[in-house]
């Protein structure tokens, strides 16, 4: 029921780990209360907005070999993922965020990366997840 729900369409033939973790969803209807579904709509659609930002400084430190700030950038954008349950953006966050500790170019295919899950998450959150908000 709920998993099915919950499964990418980008699996490729097996189960794919969601863009947004049902569990993240739960915990954050449960600590907005009965009238969570606006409110969490309105949150999501802020943490696109901030984030594309961060994304975009993410590219920028990358390329101009800023490793302080791209660690900077790589943990803030980890920590509001977590936030929100997409977890998945979190972990590849975190690789960027420790090469950038360890003065390490993650690479450009590591944006690539940042960069189809952020679209996928926003793709989940326009198809399944504001719907379940009752958006």
């Amino acid at each position: 029921m709920q998993g099915r729900f919950w499964r990418s369409s980008e699996a490729g033939g097996g189960a794919a780990e969601p863009a947004i973790a049902p569990d993240a969803l739960d915990r954050l209807r449960e600590l907005a209360g009965d009238d969570s579904g606006e409110f969490l709509v309105d949150l999501f659609e802020e943490f696109f907005t901030t984030s594309r930002d961060l994304v975009d400084e993410i590219t920028a430190n990358q390329r101009g070999a800023d490793f302080d700030a791209l660690r900077k950038s790589s943990h803030t954008l980890k920590g509001a993922a977590l936030n929100l349950g997409a977890n998945v953006l979190a972990a590849i966050c975190k690789e960027g965020e420790v090469a950038a500790k360890e003065a390490r170019d993650p690479g450009g295919a590591w944006v690539a990366r940042i960069e189809d899950e952020f679209a996928r998450v926003r793709r989940e959150f326009d198809a399944d997840v504001k719907a379940r908000l009752g958006a």
